[in-house]
């Protein structure tokens, strides 16, 4: 038990400095482009459902339709967000929560607002056990209580995105059916009432979910019934459903491995649909996109799949053919699926334009006192007993953030070696019943977004880390033997009383970045700190803003998902 739970947490840790290197930087040229802003869920942010991670510009939905029309294009969605959550998020009027990032100036800006959001409402609300057996019984009392609520959020989501930006044309993506036979959203017991109370088997659960999704994806009709021209329906649900008739292998293909999100392919699927939408209100250029859309995936080929597809002249041949992006979607997935990249060198980044960077070094530590991570307040004398554990694991002289001349940065998070296995004890004697399923979440969640991910070779695995995504561990002493006795207790053993961790053990991410201007209508002004660029019609994934307050410069970066609020001040 305590072995899966120090798994946990290295790989949640791992996961969480791997998403914070995914980005892109933004700087506007000088013909004005048709901006294009994204608000809703991880469907939408493209975080979990792009695999390897680090090719998630060239996979998400939002950059491959960003890309190909040679759009600005902005992603604000959040993992786990409910429609409560965009919600309150439109409803804050107060710029200086957003700093650089600009959400709200983004969605004031922008000529198309795609939104995903609805799919929390019900996964996050209530296990779909309870759902899917009401809807054998064809009863559907939760969902229609959950759709109720969803339904007073949306009416306020549209009329904030019409008080913000009365002219950009909004689109709702609905919620696709993601059940099929294998789905983990339905568990074993669950799975075994069906068969013996009421007759419905695994490739029944399909169509529970069909009149689940009913009630769900209503929210939105209903709305466009009783407010014509509102918004748009990319119709993801029915795509999804045609896909599956056709050919049922290939809309398994569709859904990630967590029977969740999207897999390249879904979210390939969901790009070629909006693209409909925009070339039919006469906002993208259907020949210019089919054009760029072509280079892309015989870019991704030609660097990522060089003698893995086997055939590739073949391949670029189909891919040159193809009438429209569906049909090079349909291409380049039947040549791929299955096959695993090679990442190991991810060039994400293209020619900078107009780059800026600091002038000297610049070095900032973490200011606890306003720092917070899931609502636990880090101030001194805060009373948070959680907080102040967290806050003795974090060696402060050495943890934080340089940005350098040449355009580089570190993130650095060093680990208190002598406050670790007091914290961990805490945690593990708390939590003696939790069980986890390792092996189930390093296959729905690790080896997707690192595929070739093995619990045999950590070094290997976590050098495929530093070489693709820049993340790797670090120490005063031989970091990789330590390394190799934490992957063995992690996955054979159970844990020491005493674990030999070096000095100045940690995680350190290396990163490439770029300062741009973000001014607000009112005037207001934010630098941006940029990570990682890959596209310079865009922004990161995070984005820290560098800003003078009292006398001091300062850092401040939010990462949504995990409530994250990281201020920073220069020493």
């Amino acid at each position: 038990m305590k072995r899966k739970v120090i798994a946990l947490l290295l790989v949640t840790v791992m996961l969480v400095c791997c998403i914070a290197v995914l980005a892109a930087c933004n700087n506007k040229g000088e013909v004005q482009k048709t901006e294009i802003v994204y608000l809703g869920d991880s469907i939408a942010e493209g975080i979990l459902g792009a695999s390897p991670l680090g090719l998630r510009h060239e996979y998400a939905y939002a950059n491959v339709i960003g890309r190909r029309n040679d759009y600005e294009y902005y992603n604000h969605s959040v993992s786990g967000h409910l429609t409560k959550d965009l919600r309150a998020i439109l409803e804050n009027t107060d710029i200086d929560y957003d700093k650089a990032r600009g959400l709200l100036l983004h969605v004031s800006e922008a000529d198309v607002i795609h939104i995903s959001i609805l799919g929390n409402d019900l996964l996050q609300n209530l296990s779909m056990n309870d759902v899917v057996l009401e809807a054998a019984q064809g009863k559907y009392d939760i969902i229609n209580g959950i759709a109720a609520v969803a339904s007073d959020n949306i009416a306020v989501i549209v009329e904030r995105l019409k008080a913000l930006n009365p002219d950009a044309l909004v689109i709702f993506q609905n919620v696709y059916n993601p059940l099929s036979e294998n789905s983990t959203l339905v568990d074993e017991p669950t799975r075994a009432t069906l068969a013996s109370k009421y007759n419905v088997y695994p490739e029944d659960l399909r169509e529970l979910g069909s009149g689940i999704l009913d009630r769900l994806n209503g929210v939105l009709d209903d709305y466009l019934e009783a407010h014509p021209g509102a918004f748009v329906i990319a119709d993801a649900r029915s795509e999804f459903d045609r896909i599956f008739e056709e050919d049922y292998e290939r809309g398994k293909a569709l859904i990630y491995p967590d029977y969740i999100h999207p897999s390249n392919e879904g979210h390939a699927v969901l790009a070629d649909l909006t693209q409909g939408i925009l070339e039919e209100r006469g906002l993208a250029d259907a020949g210019k996109a089919l054009s760029e859309y072509k280079a892309m995936r015989k870019n991704v080929l030609a660097k990522y799949f060089d003698g893995i597809v086997t055939d590739a002249a073949a391949v670029n041949a189909a891919i040159d053919a193809a009438a429209d992006c569906k049909t090079v979607t349909e291409v380049f997935f039947d040549a791929t699926r299955g096959l695993t990249p090679d990442y190991s060198d991810i060039d994400s980044a293209y020619a900078d334009r107009d780059a800026g960077y600091v002038s000297e070094e610049r070095d900032f530590g973490i200011w606890w006192e306003t720092s917070t991570l899931w609502d636990m307040d880090f101030s001194v004398g805060s009373g948070d007993f959680i907080a102040s554990m967290v806050r003795e694991l974090i060696v402060q002289e050495r943890s934080g953030v340089t940005l350098r001349p040449d355009g580089t940065m570190e993130v650095r998070l060093t680990i208190n070696g002598s406050a670790v296995n007091g914290v961990l004890n805490y945690f593990l004697g708390s939590m003696e019943s939790f069980d986890f399923n390792m092996d189930s979440f390093i296959k729905s969640y690790v080896e997707p977004i690192m595929p070739g991910f093995d619990t045999d070779d950590i070094l290997g695995s976590l050098q495929r880390a530093k070489d693709s995504l820049g993340v790797s561990f670090v120490s005063d002493g031989d970091t990789d033997a330590f390394v190799e006795e934490l992957a063995a207790l992690l996955f054979s053993g159970e844990i020491p009383t005493e674990l030999n961790i070096p000095e100045g053990f940690g995680i350190v991410i290396e990163s490439s970045y770029t300062l741009k201007e973000v001014v607000y209508p009112d005037g207001t002004k934010y630098t941006g700190v940029y990570l990682t660029p890959s596209d310079p019609d865009t922004q990161s994934y995070l984005v820290f803003s560098l800003y003078e307050e009292d006398g001091a410069q300062w850092l401040n970066a939010m990462v949504d998902f995990i409530k994250l609020d990281l201020v920073l001040y220069e020493r």
